[in-house]
């Protein structure tokens, strides 16, 4: 885990809330999302505790956000590549449309 300065861990704290607020999740549903506790995202929204490289990998890839900007604050939010999760959820549940479709293409 990296060491994070006092600043740094809130800048980044308020940066994680961000994500979630504007995904439109709760605590429970944001933590259930990345696969944490509602505690541990909120230790890590307040900048008591500095969020681990797993942690913030996780909100990079499930929420297509850059990765300079939610460690340090610079540059668009969004990654240019954006992960849809909800459509490689799906996609991970219904394997057996995809082979139908895949057949239907040839």
């Amino acid at each position: 885990m990296e060491a994070h300065s006092p600043a740094d861990k809130s800048g980044i704290g308020n940066r994680l809330r961000q994500v979630r607020k504007d995904a439109g999740l709760t605590q429970v549903q944001f933590a259930e999302k990345v696969g944490y506790t509602q505690g541990h995202v909120n230790l890590t929204e307040s900048g008591k505790v500095g969020p681990s490289d797993v942690y913030l990998k996780k909100v990079i890839n499930i929420f297509g956000i850059s990765e300079n900007w939610i460690r340090s604050g610079e540059g668009d939010m969004t990654s240019e590549v954006r992960v849809d999760s909800e459509l490689i959820e799906w996609l991970n549940e219904h394997p057996e449309e995809i082979v139908a479709l895949r057949r239907k293409m040839g």
